[in-house]
């Protein structure tokens, strides 16, 4: 999977990483298969509101961002992840990126108002009721992960070095 190479590391990409960490390379996985991750975890919600069947109690705990129509935008964006894979271009995984840190930051000022240990103990045995508040609480985790790997894949693409060597 990760075969990937993304040439030297130079421009706004080397002031972020340590060269004794990776040697003057990022090893990357293909753009096609970050994109295929990337839909696949925002598919993942469909675990948390059950196929959109409890998609409210998601919706309740953050009305703004997590609307069913909002629910049904966090599927449309991993179409769009599939897309940039095959696209590659520098522009794209930038707006991926872009997109994450708005969650992300969605992520951390729901955190600042809302005692996520507490809304998951106050659903102690209904599982299902356990899920929206785990939903809440984990997100922003993966939208960080994957807007770190878009930035850096914007890079690559922009250096013309996203191609699997060899190709």
């Amino acid at each position: 999977i990760f075969k990937n190479y993304c040439g030297p590391i130079s421009g706004s990409v080397r002031r972020f990483v340590d060269d004794s960490v990776v040697q003057h390379r990022i090893v990357m996985v293909s753009p096609r298969t970050l994109g295929l991750f990337a839909a696949a975890y925002n598919c993942s919600l469909l675990i948390f509101n059950l196929g959109f069947t409890k998609s409210a109690p998601i919706a309740a705990l953050d009305p703004n961002m997590f609307s069913p129509f909002g629910q049904v935008m966090v599927l449309v964006w991993g179409v769009l992840y599939v897309a940039a894979g095959k696209a590659d271009h520098s522009a794209i995984w930038s707006a991926c990126a872009f997109e994450k840190l708005v969650y992300v930051c969605g992520w951390v000022w729901w955190h600042s108002s809302h005692n996520a240990v507490e809304l998951i103990q106050a659903q102690e045995g209904d599982v299902v009721g356990m899920l929206a508040p785990m939903f809440h609480t984990m997100y922003g985790g993966g939208d960080f992960l994957f807007m770190i790997l878009f930035y850096v894949q914007a890079g690559c693409a922009s250096n013309g070095n996203a191609k699997v060597k060899g190709q």
